[in-house]
Order: structure tokens, then C-alpha cells, then sequence
């Protein structure tokens, strides 16, 4: 039952079970479940980190942040027929968006996933875009 309900449910309002919630929902400790998802090879946090989101904008400059996970800003290269929008480049390719904002990244930090990096600089290239979020 309890490998079942790891492959096949989804705690309300989540994306995986974590050991302690599928615990209390079958009525067993943590350590049975992990006992279980160990003899199964389950794995259902590999590889996910979670923190709240928060989007910024204010003018040219965009920011946004991911608890301590992510910590980046970037502001627009302003154009020269609308010093108040940035400049744009098209037909890219990217995933997000085929029209990015060109821009400086002003601050990129992040811990996650075993990797560092903290960049003030200043001296680094950016872009953003629009985006639709579903999931």
C-alpha cells in the first residue's frame, strides 16, 4: 500500500509525498516509510529543492528571489526610441520566450543542489522575458 500510494498519489495540493506526510496518511512512522522507499529504490525528493518565489520589477530592473536558494537581479539595456523599455532581441529560440530583454546581471547568487556561486559584479550579461507559469 505504501509504494502505491508513492507512485500513484499525490498529497492534496502537492507534487510528491515527503516521508513524513505519507507517515501520518498511513498511520506508520518515518522510519518505515523510509525503510520501504529504500528497499524500493524510491526516491521522490531527488533532485528538488523548494522555496517561495517573489518576482520583482521596478522600472528596467527585475529581480527575483527563491528563499536562500536564488537571489538574482538584472536590469534592461534601455533603447534609444524609448529610453523607458529595454532593447529586445527576437527570434531566439529560447524556451521561455523568442523575445528576450537584453540586460545586466547585477547580482546572481544561488546555493542549490550542491552548487555555489555569487556574482556581484556587475560585468555579466542578462536577459528576461515574459512567461506563462502553470503546473
Amino acid at each position: 500500500a505504501i509504494v502505491e500510494a508513492t507512485l500513484r498519489t499525490k498529497p492534496k495540493g502537492m507534487t510528491e509525498w515527503s516521508c513524513r506526510l505519507l507517515a501520518a496518511e498511513q498511520g506508520v512512522s518515518k522510519s518505515t516509510i523510509n525503510s520501504i522507499w529504500q528497499g524500493h529504490n524510491l526516491k521522490p525528493h531527488a533532485g528538488i529543492e523548494r522555496a517561495p518565489v517573489r518576482f520583482s520589477v521596478d522600472g528596467l530592473k527585475h529581480s527575483v528571489t527563491a528563499g536562500k536558494l536564488i537571489d538574482q537581479i538584472c536590469e534592461g539595456v534601455a533603447g534609444a526610441a524609448r529610453p523607458n523599455e529595454p532593447m529586445f532581441i527576437e527570434n531566439t529560440g529560447h524556451p521561455v520566450n523568442d523575445k528576450l530583454a537584453l540586460a545586466k546581471a547585477t547580482r546572481s547568487r544561488f546555493d542549490l543542489f550542491g552548487a555555489k556561486w555569487n556574482d556581484t559584479s556587475g560585468t555579466r550579461n542578462g536577459h528576461f522575458a515574459p512567461f506563462a507559469w502553470s503546473g
